[in-house]
């Protein structure tokens, strides 16, 4: 949405083609909980400046090698984002992502595990947490959120204090070993402990969603790969590098 709108402040003429029915990627399940609605806001902000700099917004259209010649385009830019990292842990059915439960495909219980104290991991148990239910996060590295600096202190700060706040426990360096009968059991530097839980959610990161820039890179046309597609980041390094390869188009 970035690189429409400034492309299109520059006098390009752009189509903006979105596979779903509603644009935002990985913004709308990120932006479920109250305390990320400013993130909801700023999808509204984005459509609606689209609607005012007549981009042709097409949805539930999917680009194919095949039909990516209809549109006789001088540039493409994949924005395809990314997908959750998918992990059983033992477990076939037990296990859900932040995902499907942010999204409401999956129900959270009140005795909840989040695997991964990323930001997602924890933006989604201080969410829970808030709704009423005990949550424990379970982390394999020594700090939470990736340490001081991988977010702005203010922001990594606020969310260390809201998680306590609202009594989330938080096990760092600690490895899960098993999902079995309503309990995950984990590797701590305590020991081996095991937590009771009816929802456990695996919020381990995102992988790249780039198959359909390798489908068309090999194009007679330039073709660019920007935001998580070309690299799992934040909303600000999305929106800077969008930013800028359409300044320079």
């Amino acid at each position: 949405m970035e690189a429409a709108r400034v492309l299109a402040e520059r006098g390009h003429r752009v189509t903006l083609c979105e596979k779903s029915g509603s644009l935002g990627g990985n913004l709308i399940p990120g932006s479920v909980p109250h305390f990320k609605r400013y993130d909801r806001a700023l999808v509204k902000w984005y459509q609606r400046q689209l609607e005012l700099l007549n981009v042709e917004v097409e949805m539930n259209c999917e680009i194919t090698a095949d039909n990516i010649s209809n549109y006789k385009p001088d540039e493409i830019i994949t924005a395809t984002g990314s997908k959750p990292i998918q992990s059983k842990f033992g477990s076939e059915t037990f296990v859900t992502t932040a995902d499907d439960i942010l999204l409401g495909k999956a129900e959270a219980g009140k005795n909840v595990v989040v695997i991964g104290g990323g930001l997602v991991g924890c933006e989604t148990a201080l969410w829970l947490a808030q709704n009423g239910s005990k949550v424990t996060v379970i982390e394999m590295l020594k700090d939470i959120l990736g340490g001081h600096g991988a977010l702005p202190h203010m922001n990594h700060d606020m969310l260390v204090d809201l998680l306590a706040f609202q009594k989330v426990d938080i096990y760092t360096s600690s490895t899960v070993k098993s999902i079995e009968g309503g309990k995950v059991t984990a590797e701590t530097p305590e020991g081996e402990c095991s937590f009771t839980a009816d929802t456990v959610i695996s919020a381990i990161g995102y992988r790249e969603n780039h198959a359909l820039f390798n489908e068309l890179k090999d194009m007679d046309i330039p073709v660019h790969n920007i935001g998580d597609s070309q690299k799992v980041h934040n909303i600000m390094y999305s929106i800077w590098n969008s930013y800028e390869l359409a300044r320079e188009l």
